[in-house]
């Protein structure tokens, strides 16, 4: 009995090392194996370049709106209210709800140049009576800033991630 026990060890050990040999050398469903890797790749990488192109769109609709109100505060000049200002920027974009927009009041303002751009520092406005000047020499204008802002919804849920989907564009305007 034990003789027999050890042939069908045998056996068994060679059956399996037979299977296991001809299972490594079947290549039959590889190329199923190989779709079902790569392509969840390929629909992340098509995801990941639709969103970045459609918040590249909606950044582009943002700036648009922002022109139409630096547009509208240009053409009213003095006259240029928040309320006509926001408006010309919200019938110009094409965004919807989740844009939002603002402006300042008008008001006096230096404008400083400096290594990181231009900044405005509150001032007094100049009269005839009272001359004021800025800092350096020139005499303060009327500005209005004004800003759009859009949070973009990505397609895919990883997207928010690895990009800041909030866009904010800002522009200041010289009324007069």
């Amino acid at each position: 009995a034990v003789w027999f026990r050890a042939l069908r060890e045998s056996a068994l050990r060679s059956a399996t090392g037979l299977f296991c040999a001809r299972l490594l050398r079947d290549d039959r469903g590889i190329s199923a194996l190989e779709f079902a890797i790569v392509v969840p790749l390929l629909i992340l990488l098509a995801g990941g370049v639709t969103d970045l192109g459609l918040m590249l769109r909606d950044r582009g609709e943002l700036s648009v709106a922002l022109n139409a109100g630096t547009r509208a505060a240009l053409l009213l000049g003095s006259s240029a209210t928040t309320g006509k200002v926001t408006g010309a920027m919200s019938s110009a974009s094409g965004l919807g709800a989740p844009a939002t927009f603002s402006a300042t009041a008008p008001a006096c303002y230096c404008i400083t140049s400096g290594t990181a751009g231009s900044t405005l520092s509150a001032s007094t406005c100049s009269t005839t009576s009272n001359p004021i000047t800025c800092s350096d020499g020139t005499t303060p204008g009327t500005y209005m800033t004004l800003t759009a802002t859009y949070t973009y919804t990505p397609l895919m849920p990883g997207f928010a991630y690895l990009a800041n989907t909030t866009l904010i564009h800002t522009a200041s305007v010289r009324l007069k």
